[in-house]
């Protein structure tokens, strides 16, 4: 009886690894795009009691490219206080940091010269609706 209840158990033992090793589903999965209208759009939330309004209205203007182009810069939207991501370096009052490298490098696949960018300091309250007044090209 102890080899029939091995044999049992080995068995199952051998059942739950080729369970728990089965192969992944290499079916892609369903995607699905949504496109919406301005008119189909729902119409805004109301703010929970005491948030901060949102003003901002948003300025559309055609070709962001174009315009960028016609201008000759890039206007980025950057911290100015957050060391390693976007600050004013007080040893040559530039500024520095990762969001700072990224609008390089927009300005330079726009241009082809790294150096045709503006930062527009931002705060955390005031970068989207800087973004959607137009005001600045970019928000990294």
């Amino acid at each position: 009886m102890n080899k029939k209840l091995l044999t049992l158990v080995l068995a199952l033992l051998l059942g739950m690894l080729l369970v728990a090793c089965g192969g992944v589903d290499e079916t892609p999965a369903e995607t699905t795009t949504m496109t919406e209208t301005v008119a189909d759009a729902p119409a805004p939330e109301t703010p929970a009691v005491g948030a901060p309004a949102q003003e901002a209205e948003v300025v559309v203007t055609g070709n962001t490219l174009e315009l960028i182009r016609n201008r000759g810069f890039v206007r980025c939207g950057g911290n100015q206080a957050v060391p390693g991501f976007g600050y004013i370096n007080p040893a040559n009052n530039e500024f520095e940091g990762f969001d700072i490298d990224y609008c390089k490098a927009v300005a330079a696949a726009v241009f082809g010269d790294a150096t045709k960018f503006e930062i527009r300091p931002t705060t955390a309250g005031e970068r989207f609706p800087v973004l959607q007044s137009g005001e600045i090209d970019v928000l990294i």
